[in-house]
């Protein structure tokens, strides 16, 4: 709406939003790479997060228009955990309650799933010398994203009954232990079998990056911010295939 008063039409205000999410999404991946490796890799990484092949999937293929947008904002969330794991600022701090309070009111899923993959993480990047401080810092942080956006999710969570989805009429559709990659009903689900296609793409997305990562093993066996994200990568593909 802040577009289209700007642009005063809807199509050019639609051009404005998602191109800004999307140099949104990139600055929020060089952040987060910025803090773990050299800014010429970190400004690769942004640049590849814009076009990945999922990412060009859920604006041009899918229209899942609030999951991009919350998948521009879900790298700060991680680009600031990583900075609360390695130095005690409070400016860190509150960058983690904003912009985990702006997941949660941005896209439900994408803010659950990544809850799960923030904790993975953050478990993995917390050393042992500063694990309390550490840990009180990150669970400040995500109580103060709670707390900002606890207008919306406390009456998602009231309106929680409502949603019948595979009670009413049972459809496969809605059966998550059939919605796997790489999973036999893949074959007659549209949905899973293009998704299919979009994973291996994926994969051969971050091939070179694997070489990075030995590479990097071999150079420097103790960056462990790079070991998490290669651990978080391996859980995530683990989590979405049947092996799960």
């Amino acid at each position: 709406s802040a577009s289209r008063l700007l642009t005063g039409e809807w199509y050019s205000a639609s051009i404005v939003t998602f191109g800004f999410l999307s140099v949104v999404g990139g600055l929020g991946t060089y952040l987060w790479a910025r803090s773990i490796s050299d800014p010429k890799i970190a400004m690769w990484a942004g640049i590849l997060y814009t076009l990945a092949p999922y990412r060009l999937n859920e604006l041009y293929q899918a229209s899942l228009l609030s999951e991009y947008a919350a998948c521009s904002i879900l790298p700060f969330v991680f680009a600031f955990v990583e900075r609360v794991s390695k130095r005690r600022n409070t400016y860190d701090v509150v960058g983690l309650g904003a912009s985990y309070a702006l997941l949660i009111l941005t896209n439900v899923p994408v803010a659950f799933i990544g809850s799960i993959a923030l904790a993975i993480y953050a478990l993995l990047r917390v050393e042992r010398k500063t694990l309390l401080p550490t840990i009180s810092r990150l669970a400040l942080g995500t109580s103060m994203g709670l707390a900002a956006s606890s207008f919306f999710w406390t009456s998602m969570l009231a309106e929680l009954s409502w949603i019948k989805a595979n009670v009413g009429e049972p459809n496969p559709y809605y059966d998550y232990r059939l919605n796997f990659l790489f999973s036999p009903s893949a074959l007659t689900n549209r949905n899973t079998w293009y998704a299919n296609i979009l994973a291996l793409a994926a994969v051969g997305f971050f091939l070179p990056g694997i070489a990075f990562i030995i590479r990097s093993f071999e150079r420097d066996k103790s960056n462990r911010a790079l070991n998490a994200a290669s651990l978080l990568l391996l859980v995530t593909f683990f989590m979405a295939t049947g092996l799960s």
